[in-house]
């Protein structure tokens, strides 16, 4: 009787789990990786610290409404934007604000094109 010795053509593939482990350490070790890999930028000298003033608009109740902590009218809300010459506006409300106050907030506003608005609510503990 012949014993017929079968030759089989598999890759074993039990040690491949761990040389893929192995060539990811590797990788991971031989990597360099680069320390200045940012920006420079070359600022000129801060010669005057320049403060921003910011211009506050506090709606307190659907009838009150300060600007910069004095109290005006809608009608006089233009007239002080138009004076003051910052570019920045924070908002404070309070939850009972009433949306068509709010936008004809919104309204006045948009005639100016270069203020930057900032919405916050508004709490009666904060000094404005």
């Amino acid at each position: 009787m012949k014993i017929k010795h079968k030759i089989t053509t598999e890759i074993p593939s039990a040690s491949q789990a761990d040389i893929a482990f192995l060539l990811i350490i590797f990788f991971i070790v031989s990597v360099v990786f680069l320390q200045n890999n940012f920006l420079v930028f070359n600022l000129p000298a801060n010669k005057k610290s320049a403060t921003v003033s910011n211009i506050n608009i506090v709606f307190i109740s659907n009838q009150e409404l300060k600007f910069n902590n004095k109290t005006v009218s809608f009608s006089q809300l233009e007239k002080k934007l138009k004076q003051s010459h910052t570019p920045y506006v924070i908002i404070f409300f309070t939850s009972d604000l009433k949306y068509k106050r709010f936008i004809s907030l919104f309204q006045i506003l948009k005639k100016f094109s270069n203020i930057k608005i900032s919405l916050k609510p508004y709490e009666n503990k904060k000094k404005i």
